[in-house]
């Protein structure tokens, strides 16, 4: 069984799901569901410090699990790591494929944003003015459409320019460099198709405002192809040379990219200093 391939990526997921949800002690404070829509997966969770900086940025988390599964809860782990260095985090839930598809799913990035603003309003989340971004795999795609598709966050009233930072790790940001697959072909539509295009983060980066991203891919992933996020390092160091961060792990498959979760490792160390320096 090889490093990229499917069968070990398979292989990697039973270890990789028992280290995420296994259990974590915590101190901060969670929201309830906090609804955004009627169907049950469009709600998100709020995560606090016990003793919130109404300074940091606010950072939203964008879970993984191919569009298909996943939900905030089942990330704790991640949240728990956020709001020990401070921040305030908004984990969204939403719906998913094959019944959904992604003009479901964007709309529901807009009506979590609308729901973030409500929640400002009534001064339960501290600072909407600095916004950090953050996804992983389905997540990171997602996060990467909320930031760079300025028609969804102006939608919900944000302003480009109250994004101040984005993670990603093993990110589908050409879905031209995917592998042709139905669950892909379920949540962008065929290729030669406008949700296609408008569910491909690359296409609408040349008028983004500049800033500072952290983004992590393995070269053995499997499940999103390697180019998928080369392409995106590639135009972005041109348009803003010195603002990308681009990892490449060597030998690391899909889940060795998101394996800082639960692991105290050198990519959660990158990501904590890096967080420290964009805040």
């Amino acid at each position: 069984m090889f490093r990229g391939t499917l069968p070990y990526e398979f292989y990697q997921l039973l270890g990789y799901w028992k280290k995420t949800i296994s259990y974590t002690k915590t101190s901060f404070q969670q929201s309830e569901k906090l609804s955004f829509g009627k169907h049950s997966n469009q709600y998100l969770k709020l995560y606090s410090p016990s003793t919130p900086d109404p300074a940091k940025p606010l950072l939203i988390y964008y879970h993984g699990g191919g569009w298909i599964f996943g939900k905030p809860e089942v990330f704790i782990k991640k949240a728990s790591l956020f709001t020990s260095l401070g921040y305030q985090v908004v984990m969204p839930c939403y719906r998913k494929v094959p019944r959904f598809h992604a003009d479901d799913i964007i709309e529901d990035a807009k009506l979590m944003l609308k729901k973030v603003i409500e929640l400002s309003n009534e001064g339960v989340i501290h600072n909407i003015k600095k916004i950090i971004l953050g996804g992983v795999s389905a997540g990171a795609n997602l996060t990467a459409l909320i930031y760079f598709r300025k028609e969804i966050h102006e939608w919900a009233g944000i302003t480009q320019d109250q994004f101040i930072a984005m993670f990603m790790y093993a990110p589908p940001l050409d879905l031209e460099k995917m592998r042709k697959t139905p669950v892909l072909y379920r949540y962008a539509g065929a290729r030669d198709s406008k949700r296609f295009y408008n569910t491909s983060p690359i296409n609408f980066i040349q008028d983004s405002h500049p800033i500072p991203i952290l983004c992590t891919h393995g070269k053995k992933d499997a499940l999103v192809q390697f180019a998928a996020s080369q392409t995106f390092r590639n135009q972005y160091r041109k348009l803003y040379p010195d603002l990308l961060s681009y990892h490449e792990l060597e030998s690391g498959t899909h889940l060795d990219a998101a394996s800082w979760a639960h692991t105290d490792n050198e990519m959660r160390k990158q990501l904590v200093s890096w967080l420290k320096s964009v805040s």
